[in-house]
């Protein structure tokens, strides 16, 4: 008879797993205490980079008007945009205020991670896939302030309410899919493809185990196509300049390249080795001191269709490979975040399926979920400031003379020297656009960044050729990143001379170029 109501029409009966116990619910929400506790700690202590600086910037302008001209050139739909905006004018830091959505919407992606399993098994499975996503290195977008937290809330909004739709079949949980679609939309470029393939993926599963077909989705489906409307053309026309040069580069090392496959180990917990001997020692005397099991009290019951839309995300890493190499032909890990849900979704299904043949699975998922948890809130804790240096504290930046323009060769750290300089120092600092040099060399996304948003940007952004006309000598700062430096080099080309005033070798890695150098110059003619 089970196997007859599992491919039947009848929605698989599991409300059991919406009950929550008291205890449960205690801890959950401990959980979530005091992850948010340290989110709002990190966010208010972490320093603002330059992707945050472009949503700054363009959140604040003077009026709703301008800022729906600009977003375009930051290459984002305007959801995170219209959410940090009034949050700006409350008597909190700016880190916080822009950080404040990606925070919630972080936990809200967490929950919603324990909700989707937690209808197909027990809460341990639960909690070790909450504390599995919370882990990962993903969990540095819950105090950014991009629309990457967004992204994943709708994607899970969207999984979640299809899930109880497919439990209990009332119309109402569809209202849940097109909020979390258009939501999804609204929040990134790629948002259409987060929450509409995995949901494509389980439904057409669904309708396979059911042998019909569900129309009712389909149109609850159906409003991205206006979403993509209203979002799709303006980001495209605001990113022009950019994705042409993309294109005719022979140079861009942004490239969709199955290298980037190695980026899975970002997705799942770091090793830690005393945290691990720890969980195991707390698992062998849980293990002593436990009695056998005869029965299981709750009964996994996953249906496949939710095996389906945790293997696709899963996928998504190389999925957004695909797509970007079809589409705009840049990549970058974040694009790929999706399998990190993925990946925390499908371990502890298949763990809690294990369960029925090793009694010990429940006692290994409570260990990882006690492991990833500890270790989710210590990443996270100390990501609260800049791993690498920051220039406004570096000696050598202020090795020269107080008085001489500084031009700063990096793009990337151009906005966050100029937002946390005093007023006497901003007035100094200078970055120098060539985009038809930048287009030569192998990192152009930063530069073109700086240009596409000149108009609503503060900074002091001027041509090449027309600052060197002017000013005979100044200050170059070189912060060791070869592949975002192109000007030191130019300089040397065109004689004129560099004289190293200080340098100091950076204390750590920076990105993928190792150790490198902090370099201020006088320059001359």
């Amino acid at each position: 008879m089970a196997m007859i109501r599992a491919s039947g029409s009848t929605p698989p009966d599991t409300t059991h797993a919406l009950r929550l116990s008291s205890s449960e619910k205690i801890l959950l929400g401990l959980v979530g205490a005091i992850y948010f506790v340290i989110a709002v700690y990190s966010a208010l202590r972490r320093t603002f980079w330059f992707d945050e600086l472009s949503t700054l910037f363009i959140t604040s302008t003077p009026t709703l008007r301008t800022m729906f001209h600009a977003m375009p050139t930051d290459g984002n739909p305007p959801l995170y945009f219209l959410l940090a905006r009034p949050l700006l004018y409350l008597p909190i830091k700016t880190e916080l205020a822009l950080r404040l959505p990606s925070a919630f919407a972080y936990l809200f992606t967490m929950f919603a991670i324990y909700w989707f399993v937690r209808r197909d098994t027990r809460a341990v499975y639960a909690f070790f896939a909450a504390g599995m996503f919370l882990s990962t290195k993903i969990h540095l977008y819950a105090i950014e302030g991009r629309a990457y937290s967004l992204l994943m809330a709708f994607t899970l909004l969207t999984l979640c309410t299809w899930q109880s739709y497919c439990r209990s079949g009332k119309p109402l949980a569809l209202g849940g899919v097109s909020v979390g679609i258009v939501g999804a939309i609204l929040s990134h470029q790629y948002g259409v493809i987060y929450a509409m393939l995995p949901l494509a993926v389980g439904e057409a599963v669904r309708c396979m185990r059911l042998r019909k077909f569900d129309y009712r989705v389909f149109v609850a489906a159906a409003v991205f196509a206006p979403a993509l409307l209203i979002t799709v053309p303006q980001m495209l026309h605001g990113q022009k300049m950019l994705l042409d040069a993309i294109r005719s580069s022979t140079f861009f090392t942004g490239y969709p390249r199955l290298r980037y496959l190695k980026m899975y180990a970002y997705m799942l917990p770091p090793v830690s080795y005393p945290l691990i001997a720890l969980a195991a020692l707390v698992l062998v005397l849980k293990l002593a001191i436990s009695k056998p099991k005869t029965e299981l009290k709750e009964t996994p019951n996953c249906p496949i269709e939710d095996v389906a839309v945790a293997v696709t995300l899963t996928l998504f890493l190389p999925l957004m490979l695909a797509a970007t190499r079809l589409g705009t032909n840049i990549f970058q890990l974040r694009y790929g975040i999706g399998s990190a849900i993925g990946l925390s979704i499908l371990i502890p299904l298949l763990l809690s399926r294990i369960e029925l043949r090793w009694r010990h699975a429940a006692s290994l998922a409570w260990a990882g979920a006690v492991y990833c948890l500890a270790i989710g809130m210590l990443g996270l804790w100390v990501t609260r400031t800049r791993p690498e240096i920051s220039p406004l504290q570096d000696p050598v930046f202020y090795a020269g003379p107080r008085t001489e323009p500084i031009v700063v060769a990096d793009a990337l750290e151009f906005s966050p020297l100029w937002w946390y300089a005093d007023p006497a120092l901003r007035v100094r600092l200078h970055y120098l656009e060539d985009l038809d040099y930048a287009r030569e060399h192998s990192d152009m996304i930063p530069e073109y960044s700086l240009a596409l948003e000149h108009d609503y940007t503060p900074m002091q952004m001027e041509n090449y050729q027309s600052f060197l006309a002017a000013h005979q000598h100044f200050l170059l700062y070189s912060y060791g990143v070869p592949r975002l430096e192109w000007i030191k080099q130019r300089l040397v080309n065109e004689g004129w001379h560099l004289t190293l005033l200080s340098s100091a070798k950076q204390t750590g890695p920076i990105g993928d170029v190792g150790q490198q150098y902090r370099e201020l110059f006088q320059v001359s003619r």
